[in-house]
């Protein structure tokens, strides 16, 4: 995979599943409205070029950037007032290996188990309807050990695989591998390209995406919001 196409990933992969919309496409680079979310993902790096752009566009009401370049975000969070700004390794899977089948019992998160999910997964405050939400979505799956979850995984509203959380009586088991491994092989089987925003610090899993053979991308994957 060449490098270019490392970087605007984010980008490639909203428009390639049909989950979003080019809104603009020049030299300076380009932006892209995830209509899920309602998240622009955007690779101009220049902050002022990037909001007058948006404006010209009369995308008066945004309230969530993803871009690649630290200017861009500060200039976007003084100009909207956000309060937040998270940046993010970008990983991408991109093997022509499928990975091996899972042997755990993985399959769509039960509605029951949300409030247990939501106190082991801490992103957000608010990460029960979150969850919730992405229950409703389709998009997320649980790990369950005699009928218990012992894990779970999922996918956020730009495409980006996350939520990544083992119960901590099932750590160190390898249940992360597998729960990964599962979601690589159901993105390669609908024509996807499986990638994943790290924030940054948390070097267990640019360990976990080394040992699936993911790619990191130079450029960070800033969230503004």
């Amino acid at each position: 995979m060449e490098r270019a196409s490392i970087e605007t990933v984010e980008m490639d992969e909203l428009l390639n599943r049909g989950m979003g919309t080019l809104l603009y496409d020049g030299a300076c680079g380009r932006i892209v409205r995830n209509e899920e979310g309602g998240v622009l993902v955007s690779n101009i790096e220049d902050g002022a070029t990037l909001h007058r752009i948006v404006m010209d566009l009369h995308l008066r009401d945004c309230d969530q950037f993803c871009v690649k370049s630290a200017q861009a975000a500060d200039y976007l969070c003084k100009a909207y007032d956000f309060s937040i700004h998270m940046a993010c390794t970008l990983a991408v899977y991109d093997k022509p290996e499928v990975p091996p089948m899972p042997h755990a019992d993985i399959r769509p998160l039960r509605e029951a188990d949300l409030p247990l999910a939501s106190k082991h997964y801490h992103l957000w405050d608010d990460t029960l309807d979150y969850l919730t939400e992405r229950l409703q979505a389709g998009r997320l799956w649980g790990l369950y050990e005699d009928g218990k979850l012992a894990g779970f995984i999922g996918m956020h509203s730009e495409g980006s695989v996350g939520m990544l959380e083992i119960l901590p009586e099932y750590r160190r088991r390898g249940l992360g591998t597998q729960l990964e491994n599962y979601l690589i092989r159901l993105h390669l089987q609908r024509g996807w390209k499986p990638f994943c925003h790290i924030v940054e610090g948390n070097a267990a899993s640019i360990r976990l995406q080394e040992k699936l053979g993911f790619s990191f991308g130079k450029q960070p994957s800033i969230w503004v919001y």
